[in-house]
Order: C-alpha cells, then sequence, then structure tokens
C-alpha cells in the first residue's frame, strides 16, 4: 500500500485528538512546579522548615518517576484511552485537593498522587498517537506532547507568581 493512500485512510479528526491530550500535558508540567512560587508562603502557613517545603516539589517527582512502568502496565491492560481519562481525574480531583489541603501532611499527599496522576499522562498518550497517527508523523506528535510539559513549566512560572495565593 502507498504511504499516499495510507495518509487518506487516517481519520481527519486525529488532530483533534491530539489537541484534547496536549493541554492535559501542559497541565502536567504546570502543576509539577506550581508551588514553587508560594514555598515561603507555604512553610509560614504551615509550620515547616524551607527542607520540607522543598519536599512538597520532590514528592511529586519522586512519583513521576515511580508511577510510569506501571503506568504502561495498566495501558496494556485496560488500553491507552481509558488510562488517558483516569489520568485526567486524578489530576484533576488531586490538583483541587491539593489547593484545599488542610495541613502540610495531606499536602504532601495530595501532590503525590498529583504527580502519580501525571506520570500516566505520556504512557498512555503514546499508544495513542500510535494508533491516530502515521509513522511518518510519530516524531512530530510525540515532540509536540515532550514540548508540552515545558510549555506547561513555562507557564507556570509566567503566571503562578501573579497569583494572590497559593491555594489559587
Amino acid at each position: 500500500m502507498l504511504l499516499e493512500e495510507t495518509m487518506s485512510e487516517l481519520p481527519r479528526y486525529r488532530w483533534v485528538l491530539e489537541a484534547l491530550i496536549f493541554p492535559l500535558i501542559v497541565y502536567g508540567g504546570l502543576i509539577m512546579l506550581s508551588p514553587s512560587p508560594f514555598l515561603d508562603v507555604i512553610a509560614e502557613e504551615f509550620h515547616i522548615t524551607e527542607v520540607q517545603a522543598g519536599l512538597i516539589i520532590g514528592v511529586f517527582a519522586m512519583a513521576a518517576v515511580i508511577f510510569p512502568l506501571i503506568a504502561s502496565i495498566v495501558v496494556d491492560s485496560i488500553g491507552a484511552k481509558k488510562t488517558f481519562l483516569v489520568a485526567a481525574g486524578l489530576q484533576a480531583a488531586f490538583g483541587y485537593l491539593c489547593a484545599i489541603a488542610p495541613n502540610y501532611h495531606s499536602l504532601l499527599a495530595f501532590r503525590f498522587l498529583l504527580g502519580m496522576g501525571m506520570s500516566f499522562t505520556m504512557p498512555a498518550a503514546s499508544p495513542i498517537v500510535m494508533t491516530w497517527f502515521s509513522a511518518r508523523e510519530y516524531g512530530r506528535v510525540n515532540s509536540l506532547n515532550v514540548v508540552g510539559i515545558m510549555v506547561g513549566i513555562t507557564i507556570c512560572y509566567l503566571l503562578t507568581p501573579r497569583f494572590p495565593d497559593w491555594r489559587t
């Protein structure tokens, strides 16, 4: 089969699907470091040391190191679409819970679980890309998704210092 024939068989709305995936990946980058401009305020509110405040960022990264392999097993067993939807739900739920955390330990737990939710995003996004895009487009779409994390981090540092409160 010719490449042109294969490309014409791919659904045109595949880019719409990518437009739905990309914002969640951007959100993952944004939430990863979003508390950092407010660590001194959080430390004061919860009466914790600077080291403990730094762990608020670190615990997210710990989850992002631990869970991608587990996420890939989940993707293989229940499918990429369902896993991606679960990841979106986890990020939304634990992002909200971080904002209303009543104390330091609950904030740490919610940040860890938020990192877990984010770590399910990329293992689920890659098979979706492989299903809906041609091999010729994999590099472009996967690069776009990886850049999404950096876009989120950039947005984080541009926007969060303008927020009136770390819980915003």
